[in-house]
């Protein structure tokens, strides 16, 4: 049986992970969140502004979008993969704020997690892309999918049901 801490710590992988294949779905996710934006601490406190939560929303929509366009760089650039580090870390930090846990290990799992996704991900779309010749583009809208599914997925699992999110 996994204890509740373990779970939290899975939880935050799981979240933290999303930033590592599109760096702001985790926090469009989680500010789009009743459920945890209603919990009075100081995570919630900054991510429940309807200007953070519409802002983080659009770079999320913004980057979905970008993410198809050839010119992009790869996400494992370093100023690309240190933006979703830092996601990571605050997607982390934020969870385990929201449960009266230490904001700094929450953050260093959610970086750690944001990396090793980063380079996970870029590995999968790669060989999806060069050996088994799938477009690109069905890769990238399959991802989304994926982090948009999981995400709700794990935050309903870590916040309870939440008929409210909006991303």
């Amino acid at each position: 049986m996994i204890s509740g801490k373990s779970k939290l710590m899975l939880r935050t992988a799981g979240l933290s992970a999303l930033a590592g294949m599109r760096t702001m779905s985790a926090p469009a996710l989680l500010t789009g969140s009743r459920r945890f934006t209603e919990r009075n601490n100081a995570a919630s406190e900054i991510l429940d502004s309807r200007y953070v939560t519409l802002t983080v929303q659009a770079l999320a929509v913004g980057e979905m979008v970008a993410d198809k366009l050839p010119f992009m760089p790869k996400r494992t650039w370093f100023p690309a993969l240190l933006a979703r580090t830092v996601s990571g870390a605050v997607m982390g930090a934020s969870v385990f704020n929201s449960e009266d846990e230490s904001m700094l290990s929450g953050a260093v799992i959610g970086g750690v997690s944001a990396v090793f996704a980063t380079y996970a991900s870029y590995n999968v779309r790669r060989v999806l892309t060069k050996t088994f010749h799938i477009p690109d583009f069905i890769v990238a809208i399959a991802e989304d999918s994926f982090i948009l599914g999981c995400g709700r997925k794990l935050l309903e699992d870590q916040f309870g049901k939440d008929e409210t999110v909006a991303a």
